[in-house]
């Protein structure tokens, strides 16, 4: 799903979310963590990406937890958000496959 996103590589898009839930991911990967692996994440579901009156679904993201989503205090299930940032491409399964994301650059609540 996160296809539709290849469109948009490198462009600003907004988009709209619900929050589902917070997790954590071990990063052997990053430098920043090297006192303490844990990354903290927040899972967005229904991500609807919004583009000169059309819109794209792109299903689900898991973001890092930067204080664009710290400002917005602690979140609840279903909450709806508000996403303004750039389409990206990133390499998954070691490598192998590449995906698009979107990297968040801010984030309100609706």
């Amino acid at each position: 799903m996160r296809q539709n996103l290849k469109k948009f590589l490198g462009i600003r898009v907004s988009a709209t979310a619900k929050f589902e839930k917070y997790g954590q991911v071990y990063n052997d990967s990053s430098k920043r963590y090297s006192k303490d692996k844990r990354c903290y994440r927040i899972l967005l579901k229904n991500i609807i990406v919004k583009h000169k009156g059309k819109n794209y679904y792109v299903g689900h993201q898991w973001f890092k937890v930067t204080n664009s989503f710290k400002n917005l205090g602690l979140l609840k299930l279903g909450d709806k958000l508000k996403l303004y940032g750039e389409v990206q491409k990133y390499t998954k399964n070691s490598g192998n496959e590449e995906d698009y994301e979107i990297h968040c650059l801010r984030v309100e609540r609706m």
